[in-house]
């Protein structure tokens, strides 16, 4: 089970006061910048000093400091770190200890498997990794189907059952992989009628290539053919997909083909399931006994409804916890979309590029929202002032402001060429500041993302004695700098 739920408690209370502390900085809104002076109001002087004296190329290497002491693996030499200055050093090990891997409380993803008594092997699943994109999907998709359908696959052998519901199944990547590799009888259920069309017309099409494949034995092992082939297990069946909205109060029989009864036992998956439904279908496992395994990773934390926000909501994916719940923790869109950034992955992206795209976008953003205010007497504080994908369109600062001033219906004439490059020089200076404060954020979302996945945990432990859950985990099972969210909840019941 791993810790148990008062030691839990007492990670999930440092990691919250941890957000709380940074609240402000976390909640910052990147196109206030220069209108609200975030460097300085949001930063200590001390924090400041030792930012500026690092280079551009050395600020954006700071994420690696956070990340390697924690990923094995990584894509990248750990020994590249930089001088740092002893009050960011005392930042970025305040920030290390609020990391899940921190917590001792992850399941190495082949002790999750021992735990299952999970014996199946073969070379099978590497043949998805070698598909092409063009094919079939991307290397992304074809990482996080190869990783995470072992583990429902064991599942299924520990709870005696084929029977896989796959809520939120967008193009039915997984299904499909499910059914062709394990045989396994999947329904694919996603609330999007577009996405059920191509998943059914996509899973046709590859099994027929996938049996084109196994017919001409390409790089197959006669051993992995024959371990398919005899399984006990119904012979490979595309999956049954299902149109429907899938809630806490949903008929789970109701989404089955007339010939399936997972009265008997299935298995509840989901695979970047986005904000809610995440937690929905941990609440679906708990609330149905029928329901004997679970295995979601959750993603778009920023669509989360939180029951202590201002607006009340039916029902709310955060906090699940009564511990939470209790604490009335409550964490905002924000702090949210923060959760989402991936440290790891901007330890090893092009400097040049990044300089050059996202961290010029936001400088460009917040310099628009000083000139929307001096230059045109605009309310800032309006939540309709959007501009959408400007930046990527614009082949200049002054085509940038031009483009957004014209978007937002105003008078463009007023504003001369001249006058936008004077506002870009007056700012210019301050471009590596905007990339240090948006680095101090970055180390914000470890600590986010691990208080948003220990409240399902803590849940399912809050409820496993009532609902007969024998096991619950959580467990590292993607490449963080494949897939950043990669935390997959993995329970069972006896």
């Amino acid at each position: 089970m791993g810790k148990d739920a008062e030691s839990l408690y007492s990670s999930m209370t440092h990691i919250q006061q941890y957000i709380t502390k940074y609240g402000e900085l976390g909640n910052a809104h990147m196109v206030e910048y220069f209108t609200k002076d975030h460097w300085n109001n949001l930063l200590p002087q001390d924090l400041r000093t030792d930012l500026m004296k690092l280079s551009v190329d050395q600020l954006y290497t700071l994420p690696l400091e956070l990340s390697c002491s924690n990923v094995k693996n990584f894509e990248k030499d750990p020994k590249a770190t930089v001088s740092i200055g002893k009050t960011l050093l005392s930042f970025i090990q305040e920030s290390k200890v609020c990391h899940l891997g921190a917590q001792d409380i992850l399941t190495n993803i082949n002790d999750l498997k021992s735990a299952l008594n999970y014996t199946r092997t073969g070379q099978m699943d590497k043949q998805l990794a070698n598909v092409k994109s063009k094919e079939y999907m991307c290397q992304k998709k074809a990482h996080e189907i190869t990783e995470m359908s072992p583990v429902i696959d064991a599942l299924c052998c520990h709870c005696n059952t084929s029977k896989v519901l796959d809520v939120g199944s967008g193009r039915g990547y997984l299904s499909t992989f499910l059914s062709l590799r394990y045989q396994l009888d999947v329904t694919a259920v996603d609330c999007t009628e577009n996405n059920t069309i191509s998943a059914s017309l996509r899973a046709e099409k590859f099994f027929k290539y996938w049996n084109k494949r196994l017919s001409g034995k390409k790089n197959i092992s006669q051993a992995s053919v024959t371990e398919v082939t005899t399984s006990q297990r119904p012979s490979a069946a595309v999956p049954s997909f299902k149109s429907a909205y899938v809630s806490c109060d949903t008929e789970l029989v109701d989404l089955q083909p007339s010939d399936t009864d997972i009265t008997h036992g299935c298995v509840i998956v989901g695979l970047h399931t986005c904000g809610d439904l995440a937690s929905t279908i941990t609440e679906l496992f708990v609330k149905h006994s029928f329901i004997k395994g679970l295995c979601v990773v959750g993603c778009c934390y920023h669509h989360l409804t939180e029951k202590y926000d201002q607006t009340e909501h039916e029902r709310v994916g955060f906090p699940l916890s009564s511990y939470l719940k209790n604490q009335h923790v409550h964490l905002g869109r924000n702090i949210r979309m923060v959760g989402l950034k991936a440290p790891e992955k901007v330890a090893v992206s092009d400097i040049a590029q990044m300089s050059n795209s996202s961290e010029r976008s936001l400088f460009y953003r917040a310099i628009l929202t000083v000139i929307l205010q001096e230059e045109f007497l605009m309310d800032i504080s309006r939540k309709d002032i959007c501009i959408g994908k400007v930046f990527s369109k614009s082949k200049s600062f002054i085509d940038y402001v031009q483009r957004s001033v014209k978007k937002l219906n105003l008078n463009c004439d007023k504003l001369s060429d001249e006058r936008i490059m004077d506002y870009l020089h007056k700012f210019q200076p301050r471009f590596k500041e905007i990339i240090a404060f948006a680095m101090m954020r970055q180390f914000l979302a470890p600590a986010i993302e691990a208080l948003i996945v220990l409240d399902k945990l803590c849940y399912l432990l809050e409820s496993a004695e009532s609902f007969n859950i024998s096991q619950c985990h959580v467990s590292e099972i993607f490449n963080p700098i494949k897939s950043p969210r990669r935390y997959a909840i993995v329970a069972f019941k006896s």
